[in-house]
């Protein structure tokens, strides 16, 4: 009798998160989109006063971040599909906020306007990463921060095994940085780097994954990614959960990303591009 009770009596099982949610909780847990202190990304803090640039907005993740904190925001993308979308969660949102469809070759913008500037996920899709970083080198003001992110080149050389050609075509990826390569863009370009760092295991697995069980991305997740998401979303919910997440990130992330500043110019400033890469 006390079975039967305990059974009609038990709580059900929460409902299994989505890959996104998963994702979310686990950025969070490294200080990502966090509202108390206003950071998108540990080390790059957005707040009223700022005016953010987001490039290859897609989904519109850091452009929301930048509107709750209060912060102007424009957002740009080459896909007038994915602006559409965009505007749809801005008009929610009373917020300043412009959007453009760009390819950033050039970016519809004036010199020197924005404080903080947004690219991730993105330079490993353009045709110059060159033209691209200084496009988003010119809309900056001085002491302006800027956070990207590229794939990692551990998790594309298993994707580069499994994911099928198109996957390696324009307008998809058509380079993998090496390691160090980023840093060493950014610098020839007068960007000073302030922080970098590995980020999510649990998207790579997703990925490799995602090509085994041929994932539509529009559709359901497949039971063998509910799978994976559900054992991420239960090792979040360990102990040590921070200690083996951040082992396995640095073993073979998704993604790098670099927390970077445009120096600030003064009369008594060394102003030459050699002088401030090495400042």
């Amino acid at each position: 009798m006390q079975t039967l009770i305990r059974r009609l009596f038990r709580q059900p099982d929460p409902p299994a998160p989505s890959c996104f949610e998963c994702g979310y909780r686990d950025s969070q847990r490294e200080g990502w989109y966090d509202r108390k202190t206003g950071e998108l990304a540990p080390g790059f803090a957005i707040g009223p006063d700022d005016i953010c640039v987001d490039v290859g907005c897609g989904s519109g993740g850091a452009s929301m971040f930048a509107a709750r904190q209060a912060a102007e925001v424009i957002a740009t993308d080459i896909s007038p599909d994915v602006i559409a979308q965009v505007e749809k969660k801005f008009a929610r949102l009373k917020s300043r906020w412009q959007t453009f469809v760009s390819d950033t070759d050039p970016l519809p913008l004036a010199d020197g306007m924005a404080t903080r500037v947004v690219a991730m996920e993105v330079l490993e899709h353009v045709e110059s990463p060159d033209r691209f970083v200084a496009e988003l080198v010119r809309v900056g003001q001085p002491g302006a921060k800027y956070l990207l992110s590229v794939p990692d080149e551990r998790a594309e050389a298993v994707q580069r095994r499994v994911a099928p050609p198109d996957y390696w075509r324009p307008p998809n990826h058509v380079r993998v940085f090496a390691k160090g390569e980023l840093e060493s863009l950014l610098q020839r370009h007068g960007l000073i780097v302030e922080r970098h760092y590995a980020k999510s295991f649990f998207w790579a697995i997703w990925w490799i994954l995602f090509w085994a069980a041929d994932q539509d991305l529009h559709a359901p997740e497949q039971p063998l990614l509910q799978c994976w998401t559900k054992t991420w979303d239960q090792l979040l919910r360990t102990p040590r959960a921070d200690h083996v997440r951040r082992a396995l990130d640095d073993a073979m992330p998704k993604s790098r990303v670099i927390v970077a500043r445009k120096a600030s110019l003064s009369k008594h400033s060394p102003s030459s591009r050699s002088q401030l890469v090495t400042k």
